[in-house]
């Protein structure tokens, strides 16, 4: 019968077992962006995400993409002066001379924009900052219990 000191030393005077093949370095791909703006049904779905995130409703949501839509027809680009000291900026148009401390870099961010308006539903603020387009988002009052 063979010891533990017998099988050690048959372990130790074994031979080593071949070098394994090398890791191949795999290319480098990076991550696609979290959110897309490319296109209008990509802008859609990017903000319907980041609100997810703010655990927004339904119909909360479709009340913030039926703003984009009549804003900015989810344009993150989008631009209106309506005059030299009053520009509409990003998807949710947000205007320079009422809102000052959003930073034009802020307003056609767009990320930023959707996670604004989210604060601003939260806030109750909607019928506030849109009031202007309210006709094109609340038609026939079907947001009226929300604002």
């Amino acid at each position: 019968p063979q010891n533990a000191e017998s099988a050690l030393k048959i372990a130790i005077d074994a031979p080593p077992p071949p070098p394994a093949e090398p890791i191949q370095p795999t290319p480098y791909e990076p991550e696609p962006p979290k959110y897309q703006w490319h296109n209008p049904e990509a802008a859609r779905h990017s903000a319907r995400v980041i609100m997810d995130e703010y655990n927004l409703l339904w119909k909360e949501k479709d009340l913030l993409c039926d703003i984009i839509q009549c804003e900015s027809g989810f344009n993150p680009n989008a631009k209106r002066i309506n005059n030299p000291a009053s520009i509409d900026r990003g998807l949710f148009q947000i205007n320079n001379y009422w809102h000052p401390l959003i930073t034009d870099e802020m307003a056609y961010d767009p990320e930023f924009s959707v996670r604004w308006a989210c604060k601003a539903l939260k806030n109750k603020q909607i019928k506030t900052f849109w009031s202007a387009s309210i006709g094109c988002w609340n038609k026939d009052g079907k947001y009226n219990v929300m604002i």
